[in-house]
């Protein structure tokens, strides 16, 4: 009998253990749906979800209002979380209910079957508005267990009598927001998830020697592999040093986004311009969790041929003045574009400056920048959306190295309304999020109506150079009242270079171009394509593309580049055959080494007429066989052979040439 009772204590003591294993790691109680629950597993395997669950206990009530039922798995010292059905933070859960809804004064219990391993509040207590404690309390607010904290509560303080959420301590939680960007990455110093120390090993880099000149990098590959879990939304990124091997103010050059251990290949570049020397070194950083590896353990040449480049200021080359806003606000998807020029910029609120307003005296004129955040979200939902992985690196608090694009956008950007395919192989592109109360999302470029507008920038770059730019455009031109136009500059600012339109189709027209304009005309049914270079550097010769859509081009014509030159060079060629509709053209920059630089997309609609009314007969430039009908879709007349129709109706009519299938509309009065 003692043997007996010896073995249930242990079997009983294993059991709690093993259900203990699950805590609730983040608790997210925001506006409207935006309910979330994370859960983590603090042992040393995978568990089965099945048969666990989240009870909901709602406005002090005893009894669960409402039951959530898990599946699947959850990783090792890994996450799983749970998300109202409507929540914006939905897209990264791994379930979603539209029964997980709670408010600040409700109890969570996580649950396997009818056994509780942990509770977030108090069943059977009503607080009121909410649990307080930590932080502003638990309406509106999120919360994450803090990293040694790796038991759960497994007995309910239970009754009225007992007041308050006991383990609602600072020792056990920290507040970090309503935003949900710590969803999925919590980690934990608890039992095998603290055994283990996550680290990242180079094993290789492609070469150790590269050459670049003032306008091309070079490119390579590490190789690296890891140990232990890295969470989701892990960036692993790749750092070069200076020239003696020092990273106090390292330069990214390369990224992935990648939870495994590898082996793993990161593709980077040497950005152009950089500094010849002989003691430069590789590191990869990593985000969730954040570890740093020790260097490459060689040292690796760079050599800038041509001498010292003349440095671009950092500036800004275009802004998105008219946004496409099919889903959100008009202030969501105003964007400014811009390049680092031949610096490198720490990314802080006291080095990057934009301002914009009606008035060219700087006081007059609103500051944009005061509050920059982080938001790797946002990065993987605009990666997702280019269909190019690593083509966007959160900027903020990280380092720009010179000659780079970067991007400045409000954080709850729209990535869905626009078309972002068109900047793959244009990258990185740095975006620096801002979140600053001056900015409206109902819209801040004042467009389509008379006046001129002024922005300005002034950015410290790492040598604590300071260039303060001042640009202006007209709102009045008629193409700022298109959604998806925007104004492009040099990098002395002033007034634009071009006014153009996009179409919300995202081309490299928006980044640092040597390309002053290009553009095309219709005349006597045939595209007149033309473009200008503020100056050439190794090009070999342009290669013009046609497509009806934006997707699929195919080449028609190359031109010879005047190939090094810092003289304006002016460029034409004639597409005879255009088809009726929108004709889409992509221009690139060939340079000797085989380097293709796409240089924009624009968009030429022909309007085909062949047919005229002279008085009293619809006249045809060739006999078509065409039918010809009313506003209300009845045939009115026809031909097969005619030249000349007779035709004595008033009013507004189609003609449908049959063999083409074109349609012309014709008002006669």
């Amino acid at each position: 009998m003692k043997s007996a009772l010896i073995v249930f204590i242990l079997f009983l003591s294993t059991s709690i253990k093993s259900h203990a294993q699950l805590i609730i790691s983040e608790y997210l109680e925001g506006p409207s749906n935006d309910k979330c629950i994370e859960i983590y597993n603090t042992s040393a395997a995978p568990i089965n979800l099945a048969g666990y669950n989240l009870k909901l206990y709602f406005n002090g009530s005893s009894s669960a209002g409402s039951t959530v039922n898990l599946s699947g798995s959850i990783a090792s010292c890994g996450t799983y979380v749970i998300c109202n059905s409507s929540a914006s933070q939905a897209g990264g859960a791994n379930l979603t209910s539209g029964g997980l809804t709670f408010n600040g004064d409700d109890a969570v219990g996580l649950y396997n079957g009818s056994t509780l391993l942990d509770l977030f509040g108090n069943i059977g207590d009503d607080p009121g508005t909410e649990w307080t404690g930590v932080g502003n309390g638990t309406a509106d607010d999120g919360f994450t267990r803090n990293v040694n904290y790796c038991t759960g509560v497994t007995t309910d303080p239970t009754g009225t009598g007992v007041s308050g959420f006991t383990t609602f301590t600072a020792g056990n939680w920290t507040s970090v927001g309503m935003s949900g960007a710590t969803l999925g990455s919590h980690t934990s110093n608890c039992g095998a998830c603290g055994s283990v120390t996550n680290t990242i090993t180079i094993n290789s880099v492609s070469s150790l020697s590269y050459g670049v000149d003032c306008t091309t990098g070079a490119t390579g590959t590490v190789n690296i592999t890891t140990t232990d879990v890295f969470t989701a939304g892990n960036i692993y990124t790749v750092e070069l040093s200076d020239a003696s091997g020092s990273f106090a103010s390292p330069t990214s050059i390369g990224s992935l986004a990648s939870t495994s251990n590898g082996p793993l290949n990161i593709n980077y570049t040497i950005p152009a311009g950089t500094a010849t020397g002989s003691g430069y070194r590789i590191r990869v950083i990593s985000s969730a969790p954040a570890v740093t590896s020790p260097d490459n353990g060689s040292d690796i040449t760079i050599t800038l041929s041509g001498g010292p480049c003349v440095l671009q200021p950092p500036h800004m080359t275009s802004v998105i003045i008219n946004s496409c806003n099919p889903t959100c606000s008009e202030g969501h998807n105003e964007i400014v574009f811009g390049s680092s020029g031949g610096y490198s910029i720490d990314v802080t609120v006291s080095n990057f400056n934009f301002e914009y307003g009606s008035n060219p005296s700087p006081a007059a004129n609103t500051d944009y920048t005061d509050v920059l955040v982080n938001n790797a979200t946002r990065i993987s939902e605009l990666d997702a959306a280019a269909g190019c992985p690593g083509l966007f690196i959160d900027a903020v608090g990280t380092t720009i190295p010179p000659n780079a694009s970067w991007m400045l956008a409000y954080t709850d950007i729209c990535e869905e309304a626009l078309d972002w395919t068109g900047l793959c192989g244009a990258g990185p592109i740095y975006v620096i999020f801002q979140n600053d109360p001056s900015w409206m999302t109902s819209g801040n470029f004042v467009n389509g109506s008379s006046g001129m507008r002024y922005l300005n920038t002034t950015i410290t770059t790492t040598s604590l150079d300071v260039f303060d730019i001042d640009y202006n455009f007209d709102s009045g031109i008629s193409s700022a009242s298109d959604d998806g136009s925007f104004v492009q500059y040099n990098s002395s600012g002033g007034a634009p270079v071009m006014y153009g339109d996009d179409d919300c189709m995202l081309s490299p027209v928006v980044l640092p171009i040597e390309l002053y304009s290009f553009t095309g005309q219709l005349i006597d049914r045939q595209s007149y394509l033309y473009w200008t270079t503020l100056s050439e550097f190794n090009f070999s010769h342009f290669e013009i593309y046609h497509g009806t859509d934006v997707t699929s081009f195919y080449k028609i014509g190359s031109v010879g580049a005047a190939g090094n030159t810092n003289m304006t060079q002016d460029y034409r060629m004639i597409h005879p055959n255009p088809v009726p509709g929108v004709n889409y053209y992509r221009l690139s920059a060939i340079d000797h080494d085989g380097t293709s630089r796409n240089h924009g997309i624009i968009a030429l609609k022909l309007d085909i007429h062949f047919a005229y009314f002279n008085g009293n007969a619809i006249v045809l430039d060739s006999p078509y066989a065409v039918e010809i009908y009313n506003l209300q879709g009845q045939l009115i007349a026809e031909s097969s052979d005619n030249i000349k129709i007779p035709f004595h109706h008033k009013g507004i009519f189609f003609i449908r040439e049959l063999n083409s299938g074109i349609t012309q509309k014709i008002a006669i009065q």
